[in-house]
Protein backbone atom coordinates (compact mmCIF):
# COMPACT_ATOMS: atom_id res chain seq x y z
CA UNK A 1 0.00 0.00 0.00
CA UNK A 2 2.70 2.30 0.79
CA UNK A 3 4.61 1.32 -2.48
CA UNK A 4 1.53 2.12 -4.39
CA UNK A 5 0.81 5.64 -2.79
CA UNK A 6 4.43 6.14 -3.46
CA UNK A 7 3.97 5.56 -6.88
CA UNK A 8 1.02 7.47 -7.38
CA UNK A 9 2.65 10.29 -5.87
CA UNK A 10 5.33 10.42 -7.82
CA UNK A 11 3.53 9.87 -10.91
CA UNK A 12 1.20 12.70 -10.07
CA UNK A 13 4.35 14.78 -9.35
CA UNK A 14 5.51 13.76 -12.39
CA UNK A 15 2.60 14.95 -14.41
CA UNK A 16 2.53 18.52 -11.92
CA UNK A 17 6.32 18.85 -13.32
CA UNK A 18 5.44 18.16 -16.56
CA UNK A 19 2.31 20.78 -17.04
CA UNK A 20 5.03 23.38 -15.15
CA UNK A 21 7.58 22.94 -17.96
CA UNK A 22 4.94 22.81 -21.09
CA UNK A 23 3.36 25.89 -19.36
CA UNK A 24 7.04 27.57 -19.63
CA UNK A 25 7.31 26.25 -22.47
CA UNK A 26 4.49 28.15 -23.94
CA UNK A 27 5.14 31.10 -22.14
CA UNK A 28 8.39 31.54 -23.95
CA UNK A 29 6.86 30.66 -27.44
CA UNK A 30 4.51 33.48 -26.89
CA UNK A 31 7.03 36.24 -25.55
CA UNK A 32 9.09 35.23 -28.40
CA UNK A 33 6.32 35.86 -31.11
CA UNK A 34 5.18 38.77 -29.30
CA UNK A 35 9.34 40.18 -29.57
CA UNK A 36 9.01 39.11 -33.46
CA UNK A 37 5.88 40.87 -34.29
CA UNK A 38 5.76 44.47 -32.95
CA UNK A 39 4.75 45.95 -36.16
CA UNK A 40 1.61 43.81 -36.00
CA UNK A 41 0.48 45.45 -32.16
CA UNK A 42 -2.38 47.82 -32.60
CA UNK A 43 -0.68 49.92 -29.64
CA UNK A 44 2.55 50.36 -31.98
CA UNK A 45 0.60 50.59 -35.45
CA UNK A 46 -1.36 53.62 -34.16
CA UNK A 47 1.89 55.23 -32.70
CA UNK A 48 3.59 54.74 -36.29
CA UNK A 49 0.51 56.20 -37.69
CA UNK A 50 0.40 59.02 -35.99
CA UNK A 51 3.97 59.91 -36.44
CA UNK A 52 3.43 59.07 -40.57
CA UNK A 53 0.79 61.84 -40.49
CA UNK A 54 2.66 64.30 -38.48
CA UNK A 55 5.43 63.96 -40.82
CA UNK A 56 3.15 64.46 -44.03
CA UNK A 57 1.21 67.15 -42.14
CA UNK A 58 4.71 69.07 -42.03
CA UNK A 59 5.63 68.42 -45.53
CA UNK A 60 2.22 69.40 -46.72
CA UNK A 61 2.90 72.32 -44.18
CA UNK A 62 5.77 73.18 -45.76
CA UNK A 63 4.38 73.17 -49.09
CA UNK A 64 1.78 76.17 -48.51
CA UNK A 65 3.84 78.10 -46.48
CA UNK A 66 6.37 78.13 -49.97
CA UNK A 67 2.99 78.64 -52.20
CA UNK A 68 2.04 81.64 -49.89
CA UNK A 69 4.94 83.55 -50.12
CA UNK A 70 5.30 83.00 -53.62
CA UNK A 71 1.58 84.32 -53.92
CA UNK A 72 2.55 87.59 -51.82
CA UNK A 73 5.84 88.19 -53.67
CA UNK A 74 3.40 87.67 -56.96
CA UNK A 75 0.75 90.20 -55.71
CA UNK A 76 3.26 92.99 -54.48
CA UNK A 77 5.01 92.83 -58.13
CA UNK A 78 1.70 93.60 -59.60
CA UNK A 79 0.80 96.28 -57.16
CA UNK A 80 3.87 97.82 -58.04
CA UNK A 81 3.88 97.66 -61.29
CA UNK A 82 0.61 99.07 -61.19
CA UNK A 83 1.27 102.15 -59.47
CA UNK A 84 4.59 102.84 -61.73
CA UNK A 85 2.78 102.62 -64.62
CA UNK A 86 -0.43 105.05 -63.05
CA UNK A 87 2.53 107.86 -62.28
CA UNK A 88 3.34 107.54 -65.94
CA UNK A 89 0.26 108.27 -67.75
CA UNK A 90 -0.09 110.77 -65.19
CA UNK A 91 3.34 112.88 -66.18
CA UNK A 92 2.85 112.14 -69.63
CA UNK A 93 -0.66 113.59 -69.62
CA UNK A 94 -0.35 116.56 -67.52
CA UNK A 95 -0.37 119.92 -69.34
CA UNK A 96 1.10 121.72 -66.89
CA UNK A 97 4.25 119.35 -66.74
CA UNK A 98 7.03 121.53 -67.21
CA UNK A 99 11.14 121.03 -65.93
CA UNK A 100 12.27 124.21 -63.89
CA UNK A 101 15.29 125.65 -66.09
CA UNK A 102 17.36 128.64 -65.44
CA UNK A 103 17.11 131.58 -67.82
CA UNK A 104 20.25 132.45 -69.65
CA UNK A 105 21.32 135.16 -72.10
CA UNK A 106 20.66 134.30 -75.42
CA UNK A 107 22.15 137.44 -77.13
CA UNK A 108 25.66 137.12 -76.98
CA UNK A 109 25.16 133.36 -78.22
CA UNK A 110 23.77 134.83 -81.41
CA UNK A 111 26.30 137.56 -81.60
CA UNK A 112 29.25 134.76 -81.74
CA UNK A 113 27.38 132.85 -84.26
CA UNK A 114 27.21 135.85 -86.37
CA UNK A 115 30.64 136.06 -85.98
CA UNK A 116 31.31 132.63 -86.96
CA UNK A 117 29.64 133.42 -90.46
CA UNK A 118 26.55 132.44 -89.43
CA UNK A 119 24.56 136.12 -90.67
CA UNK A 120 21.29 134.36 -91.16
CA UNK A 121 20.59 133.93 -88.01
CA UNK A 122 16.74 134.40 -86.69
CA UNK A 123 16.43 135.87 -83.79
CA UNK A 124 14.44 138.19 -81.81
CA UNK A 125 16.51 141.15 -80.15
CA UNK A 126 14.13 141.44 -77.07
CA UNK A 127 11.30 139.45 -75.42
CA UNK A 128 8.45 140.52 -73.49
CA UNK A 129 8.33 141.04 -70.04
CA UNK A 130 8.37 138.03 -67.93
CA UNK A 131 9.32 135.96 -70.83
CA UNK A 132 13.19 134.07 -70.69
CA UNK A 133 15.51 132.48 -73.06
CA UNK A 134 16.62 128.83 -71.65
CA UNK A 135 18.10 127.54 -73.94
CA UNK A 136 20.62 129.36 -77.57
CA UNK A 137 22.91 126.79 -79.65
CA UNK A 138 23.87 125.96 -82.93
CA UNK A 139 23.22 121.97 -83.40
CA UNK A 140 23.98 119.82 -86.54
CA UNK A 141 20.90 120.63 -88.11
CA UNK A 142 21.01 124.69 -87.68
CA UNK A 143 19.92 126.94 -84.87
CA UNK A 144 17.71 126.60 -81.91
CA UNK A 145 16.16 128.62 -79.40
CA UNK A 146 14.18 127.70 -76.28
CA UNK A 147 12.05 130.15 -74.28
CA UNK A 148 9.63 130.19 -71.34
CA UNK A 149 6.37 132.51 -71.23
CA UNK A 150 5.11 134.64 -68.22
CA UNK A 151 2.86 131.67 -67.99
CA UNK A 152 5.26 129.11 -68.17
CA UNK A 153 4.68 127.67 -71.43
CA UNK A 154 6.90 126.59 -74.24
CA UNK A 155 8.30 127.97 -77.22
CA UNK A 156 10.48 127.22 -79.52
CA UNK A 157 12.52 128.80 -82.48
CA UNK A 158 14.41 126.65 -85.31
CA UNK A 159 16.21 126.79 -88.37
CA UNK A 160 17.35 124.38 -90.36
CA UNK A 161 18.03 123.15 -93.61
CA UNK A 162 15.25 120.13 -93.82
CA UNK A 163 12.29 119.51 -95.53
CA UNK A 164 9.36 121.75 -93.92
CA UNK A 165 6.94 118.47 -93.38
CA UNK A 166 9.76 116.46 -91.24
CA UNK A 167 10.70 119.54 -88.99
CA UNK A 168 7.14 120.54 -88.20
CA UNK A 169 6.22 116.29 -87.86
CA UNK A 170 8.89 116.46 -85.60
CA UNK A 171 8.11 119.75 -83.23
CA UNK A 172 3.97 119.03 -83.72
CA UNK A 173 2.61 116.10 -83.28
CA UNK A 174 3.13 113.26 -86.14
CA UNK A 175 -0.49 114.53 -87.62
CA UNK A 176 -0.37 118.00 -87.27
CA UNK A 177 -2.59 119.57 -90.01
CA UNK A 178 -1.90 122.39 -92.37
CA UNK A 179 -3.75 125.61 -91.96
CA UNK A 180 -3.76 129.09 -93.58
CA UNK A 181 -1.38 131.53 -94.93
CA UNK A 182 -0.96 134.09 -92.41
CA UNK A 183 0.48 138.05 -93.23
CA UNK A 184 3.07 139.16 -90.75
CA UNK A 185 4.53 142.30 -90.70
CA UNK A 186 8.40 142.26 -90.04
CA UNK A 187 12.30 141.63 -91.19
CA UNK A 188 11.28 137.87 -92.20
CA UNK A 189 8.41 136.53 -94.62
CA UNK A 190 5.98 138.44 -94.80
CA UNK A 191 4.36 135.32 -95.50
CA UNK A 192 4.18 132.23 -93.12
CA UNK A 193 2.57 128.94 -93.10
CA UNK A 194 0.60 127.51 -90.18
CA UNK A 195 0.14 124.13 -88.34
CA UNK A 196 -1.79 122.88 -85.78
CA UNK A 197 -1.87 119.28 -84.08
CA UNK A 198 -4.66 117.86 -82.08
CA UNK A 199 -3.17 118.78 -78.71
CA UNK A 200 -3.94 122.62 -79.48
CA UNK A 201 0.03 123.12 -80.47
CA UNK A 202 0.87 125.55 -83.23
CA UNK A 203 3.60 126.24 -85.03
CA UNK A 204 4.06 129.12 -87.79
CA UNK A 205 6.91 128.75 -90.57
CA UNK A 206 8.34 130.85 -93.58
CA UNK A 207 11.60 130.25 -95.76
CA UNK A 208 14.79 132.72 -95.01
CA UNK A 209 17.50 132.00 -97.87
CA UNK A 210 17.65 127.86 -98.21
CA UNK A 211 16.49 127.21 -94.57
CA UNK A 212 13.09 127.09 -93.24
CA UNK A 213 12.12 128.93 -89.79
CA UNK A 214 9.66 127.59 -87.61
CA UNK A 215 8.28 128.79 -84.32
CA UNK A 216 6.04 126.30 -81.73
CA UNK A 217 4.56 125.89 -79.13
CA UNK A 218 2.10 125.42 -76.55
CA UNK A 219 0.76 128.72 -76.82
CA UNK A 220 -2.19 130.62 -78.44
CA UNK A 221 -1.20 130.99 -81.84
CA UNK A 222 -1.76 135.44 -82.20
CA UNK A 223 1.33 135.12 -79.29
CA UNK A 224 3.46 132.63 -81.66
CA UNK A 225 2.71 135.52 -84.61
CA UNK A 226 3.66 138.49 -82.62
CA UNK A 227 6.80 137.05 -81.93
CA UNK A 228 7.48 135.98 -85.30
CA UNK A 229 7.12 139.54 -86.58
CA UNK A 230 9.77 140.50 -83.70
CA UNK A 231 12.37 138.41 -85.40
CA UNK A 232 15.19 139.80 -87.01
CA UNK A 233 18.80 138.84 -89.05
CA UNK A 234 20.52 142.32 -88.16
CA UNK A 235 24.07 141.62 -87.08
CA UNK A 236 24.65 142.72 -83.11
CA UNK A 237 27.68 145.15 -82.47
CA UNK A 238 29.26 142.07 -80.68
CA UNK A 239 28.89 139.95 -77.73
CA UNK A 240 30.04 142.12 -75.04
CA UNK A 241 27.95 145.17 -76.38
CA UNK A 242 24.58 142.14 -76.42
CA UNK A 243 25.05 141.63 -73.39
CA UNK A 244 24.81 144.96 -72.03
Amino acid sequence: MAAASVTRTSSRARLRSGDSGATRSSTGRLLGMRRMLPATCPGRRAEATVSENRGVSQQSGGGRYERSMSGMIGAMLVTVLVVAAYVAFRAINRDDLELEREPIDYLPVVSALQEAGNDGIAYPPTLPNGWNAVDAKQTPEGWALDLYTSQNRYLGLRQQDRQLRDMVAEFLDGEAEEGDEVEIPGDLGPTWQTFSDRDGDHAIATKVGEEYVVVFGSIDLDQIKVFAGSLTTEPLPDASAAAE
